[in-house]
């Protein structure tokens, strides 16, 4: 008895005091992801881009974008990075394409759901030492959890998830139970 009272006390002490990682989101709705684009053919310096009709369009630019020109999204937001440059063909795009053809920007076919270890990494050196199960591979409650201030993406979270941290373009939550702050970083 005195056993399992020693070995459930260090399991606790495992739990309330192991100090938590930092798991930042990926990223899923960039234009330099040629997944995301009509036939997998991102578009060249004088293509005419279009976005999905009648959907919901939420795309980062990041490192610039060329085209001779761009219908925009019905519906949708569009993040640019600090490093957006407009007009200068970025090294992810062509030049010229073959025949000017027109190409159009789809969002992912699934919502990202929060509790996919897919769209989680873990953050430090320890991070690819080990396999991992899956409960191992997304935030807890000892953890950290980021979406950098350049992350464009819709999550779908269908059940409460609870983090040691939340940290939301660049705004920290503070757990002072049972309320929750934000402090600008």
């Amino acid at each position: 008895m005195r056993f399992l009272l020693i070995f459930f006390f260090i399991q606790v002490q495992k739990i309330y005091f192991s100090e938590g990682k930092r798991f930042i989101w990926k990223p899923v709705s960039s234009v330099i992801d040629r997944d995301l684009w009509k036939d997998e053919n991102p578009p060249c310096a004088d293509s005419i881009i279009s976005f999905e009709k009648d959907k919901l369009t939420i795309a980062l630019i990041e490192k610039g974008l060329a085209a001779k020109e761009i219908l925009l999204p019905d519906n949708g937001i569009l993040y640019f990075d600090q490093y957006t440059l407009f007009g200068e063909t970025p090294d992810w795009q062509c030049e010229f394409s073959r025949e000017g053809q027109d190409v159009a920007f789809f969002e992912p076919p699934v919502t990202p759901n929060i509790f996919s270890s897919v769209y989680w990494r873990i953050e430090g050196e320890e991070a690819d030492k080990r396999s991992r199960i899956h409960v191992e591979q997304i935030p807890s409650q000892v953890d950290e959890a980021v979406f950098p201030v350049e992350t464009a993406s819709r999550i779908t979270i269908n059940v409460p998830l609870i983090v040691g941290k939340l940290n939301y373009s660049n705004q920290k939550t503070i757990k002072f139970y049972p309320f929750y702050w934000f402090e600008k970083l």
